[in-house]
């Protein structure tokens, strides 16, 4: 889909219980949309992309429940996206996941 995609939802975090909900974090090469991969996200089986909160977001669902989300970060916010950097924390900080 996009280069530099990043499991981050902490069900990539070890030990750490979560819902079984797969959350990608896709970074989005300047000058490109995520609305530019709209036919074949489609076509694998991911909602059309909308705007939520600060960038774009796609969804696979089963029924109406989400099993995977994929967040599509321009490439300026990559550094500080949230969603990328608080699994990363918990990943290299085990005793904050007890917290």
């Amino acid at each position: 889909m996009y280069p530099g995609c990043r499991l981050v939802s902490v069900t990539s975090v070890p030990s750490l219980a979560a819902k079984p909900v797969i959350d990608i974090a896709a970074r989005v090469p300047a000058g490109s949309h995520a609305a530019d991969r709209q036919r074949s996200l489609s076509a694998s089986g991911w909602t059309v992309p909308e705007i939520i909160g600060s960038h774009d977001c796609s969804f696979r669902l089963e029924g109406n429940a989400r099993t995977a989300i994929v967040r599509f970060f321009p490439e300026a916010m990559w550094p500080t996206a949230h969603q990328r950097l608080f699994a990363a924390w918990l990943r290299a900080h085990p005793a904050d996941r007890e917290a």
